[in-house]
């Protein structure tokens, strides 16, 4: 669902509530979307990031684990991927302020180790 919601420059509202409402009904696992949500890479789509934030926001005071421990520990490497995720959205946003827009600043706030931190950079260089 989360797939098909980001098809085009701005999330499609009706799959998002789909999606929200799933989530709501524990239809579909935290751990699943918090992956789902953290492969998402093209962040010079604002509306999307946006909904994407704000969908982990709607669940993120409720996030628990009462299964297997094979569930836990696959909530566990979700958290991590999102974790790995945030600091892109936010780099994302920094190029597009002036002050923030040079290739050192960007290569300077982002993790470089990591493969989708040498995409994001690569990508806001060659946007400058």
């Amino acid at each position: 669902l989360l797939e098909q919601a980001m098809i085009g420059p701005s999330p499609n509202p009706l799959i998002l509530s789909y999606l929200k409402y799933a989530i709501s009904s524990q239809m579909v696992s935290y751990s699943s979307v918090l992956t789902a949500i953290s492969k998402f890479d093209d962040f010079s789509r604002d509306l999307c990031v946006q909904a994407l934030l704000d969908i982990m926001d709607m669940f993120c005071d409720r996030l628990s684990c009462h299964g297997k421990a094979e569930e836990c520990i696959g909530l566990c490497r979700a958290l991590l991927s999102v974790l790995q995720f945030m600091p892109f959205t936010t780099v994302s946003e920094l190029v597009k302020v002036s002050a923030m827009s040079s290739p050192k600043v960007v290569l300077a706030i982002t993790d470089l180790s990591l493969p989708l931190g040498r995409q994001v950079a690569a990508k806001a260089i060659a946007a400058l």
